[in-house]
């Protein structure tokens, strides 16, 4: 899987950047027509609403740590990492802490393509 696992890293990149460039376009194209989006308040999206929500995004910069890819059989795998942003969004700016990401990738005719992603900002936990 090694070079899916770059490819998938690339892909991920990919839409940091494109996200950055506000390039919706490119963006609608790395998304499953039946992709969903999962915020850190809970908020869940379809393809379309995913697309228009990042539209409020300002994204200055991101740095993206801890990336790892785990495969779940041939065709199918996420990825997950954290990431701190800098930017705002809808005006305001994003908080200067790490958000926890998972984005699941399926191949469809030999591309992968993200059907899923869930963003997490991090926070102290109520468990420990």
């Amino acid at each position: 899987m090694r070079a899916d696992e770059q490819t998938l890293i690339s892909l991920e990149r990919e839409a940091w950047e494109v996200i950055k460039k506000k390039d919706w376009k490119v963006f609608d194209r790395l998304l499953t027509p039946d992709f969903v989006w999962i915020d850190d308040g809970g908020i869940i999206a379809g393809r379309a609403a995913a697309v228009k929500y990042f539209t409020g995004f300002d994204l200055a910069g991101y740095t993206m740590q801890e990336v790892k890819v785990t495969a779940f059989g041939p065709g199918v795998a996420f990825v997950t990492y954290s990431v701190i942003e800098q930017g705002s969004f809808g005006g305001k700016p994003v908080p200067a802490k790490p958000s926890y990401i998972g984005s699941g990738y399926v191949k469809h005719g030999g591309k992968w393509v993200n059907f899923f992603t869930q963003s997490t900002l991090a926070q102290a936990s109520r468990y420990c």
